[in-house]
């Protein structure tokens, strides 16, 4: 998914919580239940106040990457702020509050209803597709490491499940530049 069409499905949300669960899901690179279980308290950890942190139900007790912390980026936080700023939601606990905790199989159904509504129309897998595509950029601008402690998962489920060749890579490469725009050797 690109970032045009993120911000096309922004767009095309029908409330504030619907644009932080896709900003969770596309810049934080958040899984469906990792969002669900994003509390008010876990926004602004660390020394700095400048990541999140993220729990995931999904891993087992015993990995590692079952807890992690993730950096506040930009987007997240203006669309985090909008959020907490509306009327009634500095008292609530969880962020996302318009569905169940639960309820992962709602999300991608209302989900399809705002890519048909933003024009971009149906997305296979959604929240996966997001994933990968936030999991690419990672990688790239930040590194391997960064993109497997962020994302919350090992190096080799990235190679396998996430990390892309992108359109702009293969232009990149036709083009005799890196992807940084940086020309190649």
């Amino acid at each position: 998914m690109t970032i045009a069409e993120y911000h096309k499905l922004l767009e095309a949300c029908p409330c504030q919580e619907w644009r932080v669960i896709i900003t969770l899901a596309r810049i934080g690179g958040l899984r469906p239940c990792e969002i669900m279980a994003l509390r008010w308290s876990d926004i602004g950890i660390g020394e700095n106040k400048d990541r999140f942190h993220v729990f995931s139900p999904k891993l087992n007790p015993h990995e590692h990457l079952r807890d992690r912390e993730v950096p506040l980026f930009p987007k997240v936080t203006e669309e985090l702020n909008k959020l907490r700023s509306i009327p009634g939601n500095e008292d609530q606990e969880y962020i996302i509050n318009c569905h169940s905790r639960h309820a992962t199989v709602n999300l991608v159904t209302s989900f399809a209803v705002i890519a048909k509504r933003s024009g971009i129309g149906k997305i296979v897998r959604p929240f996966d597709n997001m994933r990968a595509s936030r999991a690419t950029e990672v990688e790239r601008e930040y590194g391997a490491k960064a993109e497997s402690v962020w994302l919350g998962h090992s190096q080799k489920v990235a190679w396998k499940a996430y990390l892309m060749v992108t359109d702009a890579v293969y232009a990149a490469a036709s083009a005799g530049r890196t992807i940084t725009g940086s020309p190649v050797s």
